[in-house]
This record gives structure tokens, C-alpha cells and sequence, in this order.
């Protein structure tokens, strides 16, 4: 089984291979844990005057059932920190994890697993690539 993504032509390379090569063959995908993806959306992270790395196609949000939201984060990390048969031995260049508020809500390679205090509905499990984008999007 695979998952619909919804985006346009905006996407980076990275968040197209981590989208459509390694998170369709991972276990939450195979498992029908992962509903849908969206990728591009022009708008600036939430309470803040920053462009969200959505707005470069730099950013992918997976949909799934509250309860499967653990599973499909930390399949993520996995497919930044492991050889693994959806990454076909190509780490993927994952910056950033969201997938909740609070103590364990964010993940990044310098620091694992730690506090999160913006805000993030528990919809979704939101990934960042490297390298982050800067500047102003084509979208502004």
C-alpha cells in the first residue's frame, strides 16, 4: 500500500526522494499507517514571521491515525540515522521531526529527542530537510 501526496511542482530533491522512494516503501506505509502526505504550502511557521520550509517544498507532513503518529515519527528517525530497506542504504538528510507538543515532541541528529514548545496539532507528523532553506521562497 501507498499514500496519496499532495503538492505541486514545488519540491526539493530531497523531500521528493524521502517522499516518494523511501517513506512508500516503509513499514507504516506498507502497513496502510500512513494515510496522505502534503508537501507545499506558501505560508510562514505558525506565530512566526519566518517562512516555514513548506513554502520551499522543503518540508513533508504525514497524515496518519493518532495512534499510528509514534510509529510513523519514529520510522522517520530511522530512515535518517540507519541503513534500512525503504532507504536502500541512503540516509535520509532529515533535519527536523515534529509530531507533538511538549517533552519528546521534536527530534533532530544534534540533540534526539527533546521538548517542543511551538505549536503542533496532533494531526501530523511533520520532517524538515537539510539543507534548510532560506531567504524568501519563489512563492512571496
Amino acid at each position: 500500500m501507498t499514500f496519496k501526496v499532495n503538492s505541486t511542482s514545488t519540491i526539493t530533491r530531497e523531500c521528493h526522494e524521502f517522499a516518494f522512494d523511501v517513506m512508500q516503501r516503509s513499514s507504516p506505509s506498507r502497513n496502510g499507517k500512513i494515510l496522505y502526505a502534503g508537501v507545499y504550502n506558501c505560508r510562514h511557521i505558525a506565530g512566526q514571521s519566518s517562512w516555514s520550509q513548506h513554502a520551499f517544498g522543503n518540508a513533508i507532513d504525514l497524515f496518519g491515525h493518532e495512534a499510528d503518529l509514534d510509529e510513523i515519527a519514529h520510522n522517520v528517525v530511522l530512515q535518517r540515522n540507519e541503513s534500512t530497506y525503504a532507504n536502500r542504504g541512503d540516509r535520509q538528510p532529515v533535519h527536523y521531526v515534529i509530531w507533538k507538543e511538549g517533552k519528546g515532541g521534536i527530534w533532530s541528529p544534534t540533540k534526539g529527542w527533546h521538548e517542543y514548545v511551538g505549536y503542533h496539532p496532533p494531526t501530523h507528523v511533520h520532517v524538515d530537510f537539510d539543507p534548510l532553506r532560506t531567504g524568501r521562497p519563489p512563492c512571496a
